[in-house]
């Protein structure tokens, strides 16, 4: 449906995901974000869709406008450059 999607592969025990959470959160609830959807992927309980996915790691985020993939990152914990991730999808 070319929707804006928003893939967080996270784990409960990963600083990282713990960090990137807030700033997701900000980045989700930000003007011009409210049509973004956004799925958690749990990389411990849902390896087939992490492999799917192709999330070598936990904390890495997946951005697509419909099937297209637009921007990924791994373990990145700045706000800005999630923002840009997130603006990839429009």
């Amino acid at each position: 449906a070319n929707k804006r999607i928003l893939v967080d592969v996270w784990a409960p025990w990963c600083p990282t995901c713990r960090a990137q959470e807030p700033i997701i959160a900000t980045v989700v609830a930000a003007r011009g974000n409210e049509d973004l959807v956004v799925f958690r992927v749990h990389f411990d309980d849902q390896k087939a869709e992490v492999r799917r996915f192709g999330a070598q790691r936990q904390s890495t985020l997946i951005a697509y406008r419909g099937r297209r993939e637009t921007a990924r990152s791994v373990a990145d914990t700045n706000p800005e450059r999630i923002a840009a991730l997130v603006a990839s999808t429009r």
